[in-house]
C-alpha cells in the first residue's frame, strides 16, 4: 500500500463557464504532486464523457486533462486516483454556468478607487474562487475585497483600492487560471487627483486660486468647478476648461474657503481648502499710518 500519499496531493479545482459561451466545454486538470511514485490510473467522470487531451508526468506532477463538452447546467464533476492495491481516493468539484457582468468602471469614494463585478446564478459561495490582480500582482498593498453572498443566487464582490498612485490594469478571475475553466474579467485603472494648492492672500486684495485635474487621461471630458465662500455668502464661482478652472477673488475675506468639484462620469471628487490671509500695515516711528 502507498501509505504517504493523501487527498491534499491532488490539485482539483472547479470550472466556471459564463452562461454566454457559445462552446460550452469545461476545461478540466486533475494533478498529482506527490512524485514518489506514478498512480496506477487517474480518471475524471462528470455530465457527459471526459475527451482526454493530455495525461503524463512532468517534473513529477502527474497530470489528466481533458474536456466535458455540451455543458449547458451546473453539475459535479469527481477524480479518482489509483495506486496499485491502495484504496482509491477522489475529489469531487462543480461545474458552475453563471451569469457574470462586466466589471464596473471605476469609482471613487473618500480617497479610494473601487471595482464591482456582479456574479449571479450561483448555487454556492464562490468567493473562495475569486482572484483579484493589479498589474498583475494579486491584492498589492493597500487593496482589499469585500464579498456578499446571497444564498442560492449572486455573489457580489467589491475591490478597494486604496490610495492608488498610477494607472495600470485590474482583473478578476473566477476559477483555478492553471487547472479549470475559469472566467477573466479586465478593467482599466486611471489614476488621478485634484490638485487644489494652499493659497495665501491679502485681505480685501484680489487673488486667483487654480484647481486641476492632475495625472488624468480619460476619455470622457471632465466638468470642473471651482468656488468661493465666505461663512455661507457664495463670493465666487467659476466653471473650468478641461482639467483647470481658474477663479478670481476681487477682495479676499478672512476664513474663506474655496472648494474644487471634478465630475468625470459617474464619479465625483470634490477638495476644499481654506484662504489664509495677511494684512500690511506700514507704522511711521511706531504708530499706524492711517
Amino acid at each position: 500500500l502507498l501509505t504517504n500519499f493523501t487527498i491534499t496531493d491532488v490539485v482539483f479545482s472547479n470550472a466556471y463557464l459564463s452562461s454566454t459561451d457559445t462552446s460550452k466545454e469545461a476545461e478540466v486538470n486533475c494533478t498529482v504532486t506527490n512524485s514518489t511514485k506514478k498512480p496506477t490510473s487517474i480518471t475524471v467522470t462528470g455530465p457527459s464523457g471526459f475527451a482526454s487531451t493530455f495525461e503524463g508526468t512532468v517534473h513529477g506532477v502527474h497530470t489528466l486533462a481533458g474536456k466535458f463538452s455540451s455543458v449547458s447546467s451546473d453539475s459535479s464533476m469527481t477524480c479518482a486516483i489509483v495506486y496499485d492495491n491502495s484504496p482509491k481516493y477522489t475529489d469531487s468539484k462543480n461545474i458552475e454556468v453563471v451569469q457574470i457582468t462586466p466589471m464596473t468602471s471605476q469609482t471613487w469614494s473618500g480617497g479610494s478607487v473601487y471595482f464591482t463585478v456582479l456574479i449571479k446564478a450561483v448555487s454556492f459561495n464562490v468567493n473562495t474562487d475569486i482572484t483579484w490582480f493589479i498589474n498583475g500582482k494579486v491584492l498589492p498593498k493597500g487593496a482589499t475585497v469585500t464579498d456578499t453572498y446571497t444564498t442560492g443566487d449572486q455573489l457580489k464582490s467589491v475591490l478597494k483600492v486604496m490610495g492608488a498612485h498610477k494607472d495600470g490594469q485590474v482583473d478578476m478571475v473566477l476559477g483555478g487560471m492553471h487547472n479549470s475553466s475559469h472566467i477573466n474579467l479586465t478593467q482599466t485603472l486611471d489614476y488621478y487627483f485634484i490638485g487644489l494648492k494652499k493659497v495665501i492672500a491679502e485681505k480685501d486684495k484680489s487673488t486667483d486660486v487654480v484647481c486641476k485635474l492632475e495625472s488624468y487621461n480619460g476619455k470622457t471630458t471632465p466638468a470642473i468647478t471651482i468656488t468661493a465662500h465666505h461663512g455661507s455668502v457664495k463670493d465666487g464661482e467659476k466653471q473650468g476648461s478641461g482639467t483647470n478652472a481658474t477663479l478670481t477673488i476681487s477682495s479676499v475675506k478672512v476664513d474663506m474657503t474655496t472648494t474644487c468639484t471634478v465630475v468625470v462620469g459617474s464619479t465625483t471628487l470634490t477638495e476644499t481648502s481654506t484662504i489664509s490671509t495677511y494684512k500690511f500695515t506700514q507704522t511711521i516711528n511706531g504708530v499706524a499710518a492711517s
